[in-house]
């Protein structure tokens, strides 16, 4: 991502030192610890690849087509790997800044993996602090509410989602992310002279 944007926008070296300031203090304040950060990219890996919860887009094709034996279920999760990919070079050959290039791609990483554990969405909160965007915000904050799934666990013994939970959060995204489209493509159109959510829009609203 950061290498295409650089190519299509041509930014200077004093651009470019910025955006890579701004991971600077993050990738030091993670040096003591890198002999462990495989270990966390290998759990993502693993439950992306064996388990799933907490994401309708994966569930309900496996609940279609997997349960019924119409299909196996390493096909769902190649397309969703598919989709993550087209997401990535869809993201990375749009006109704008490199570091929401960047969010957006985890975005969409976390958008169409099978599993989306809540702690997984804290490291857009990181970009929050970048670039206030409604969509991150929603998702960060209303995800917390699946671990009712827990505390039901251990008042009942058994594990089920809630179901319109998941659903109602996944619809609420699907909508902020068309919106924000929307008003992306305004604001190449020159309808708007700030990009997709910022912090003088919403308060506003």
């Amino acid at each position: 991502v950061i290498l295409v944007y650089f190519y299509r926008e041509k930014q200077s070296l004093t651009t470019i030192s910025k955006g890579l300031v701004f991971f600077l203090i993050p990738s030091i304040i993670t040096v003591p610890y890198i002999s462990h950060l495989g270990k966390v990219f290998d759990a993502v890996q693993s439950y992306s690849l064996y388990w799933y919860n907490n994401n309708p887009i994966y569930r309900i094709p496996y609940e279609w087509f997997a349960e019924s034996g119409m299909l196996p279920d390493v096909y769902i999760r190649i397309t969703l790997a598919v989709l993550i990919v087209a997401s990535i070079i869809f993201i990375a050959t749009r006109k704008t800044d490199v570091i929401s290039k960047i969010s957006y791609v985890l975005f969409a990483y976390f958008l169409f993996s099978p599993t989306v554990h809540p702690w997984y969405l804290t490291i857009l909160s990181l970009f929050m602090v970048y670039k206030f965007r409604l969509i991150f915000a929603f998702w960060t904050g209303f995800i917390s509410l699946t671990y009712f799934a827990v505390y039901n666990y251990h008042i009942t013994g058994v594990w089920k989602d809630i179901s319109w939970l998941i659903y109602t959060e996944y619809a609420v995204i699907l909508l902020l992310l068309l919106h924000e489209y929307k008003r992306y493509n305004d604001c190449l159109s020159g309808k708007y002279t700030v990009k997709l959510w910022s912090l003088t829009q919403i308060k506003k609203l």
